[in-house]
């Protein structure tokens, strides 16, 4: 995609999302931007969402219909995502060529295109796994 400034709107979304350490869904974008004096659409922000999807900036967490800022830069959109089940905080991981490749070819066996692979995983992060184990001691 050709590279654009971003419009306000979208660099509205984009700073709600850099704040936050863990996904949001639309809706709680929309109420961060209404805490501002900006009358907010809710179409507004999901036009918002789409195009920053597409220019890779974030990333859509699709077993929450929730969105995260991008963590890193990278050419493909092939991510591992580890979504703690406490605090919600998301960690962004890239899959290892060896590894993307194996799916690619596991898919094609069953005669099966990918065409956004990505994996989540569920679990504790290092903070809430240390919080559960003070609490059963």
């Amino acid at each position: 995609m050709p590279e654009k400034t971003l419009t306000e709107n979208r660099q509205a979304v984009l700073d709600v999302l850099s704040e936050r350490h863990e996904a949001m869904s639309a809706y709680d974008i929309l109420d961060s931007l209404h805490a501002g004096d900006r009358k907010w659409k809710p179409a507004t922000v999901y036009r918002a969402l789409n195009y920053l999807i597409e220019s890779k900036l974030i990333h859509r967490i699709e077993s929450e219909q929730k969105f995260i800022c991008c963590g890193h830069s990278h050419k493909s959109h092939e991510q591992l995502f580890m979504i703690c089940e406490i605090c919600g905080q998301v960690a962004e991981l890239s899959l290892e060529e060896n590894l993307l490749a194996q799916f690619f070819t596991l898919a094609q066996a069953k005669q099966f295109a990918l065409k956004s692979p990505y994996l989540e995983f569920r679990g504790l992060c290092d903070r809430c796994q240390k919080a559960e184990s003070a609490g059963s001691e």
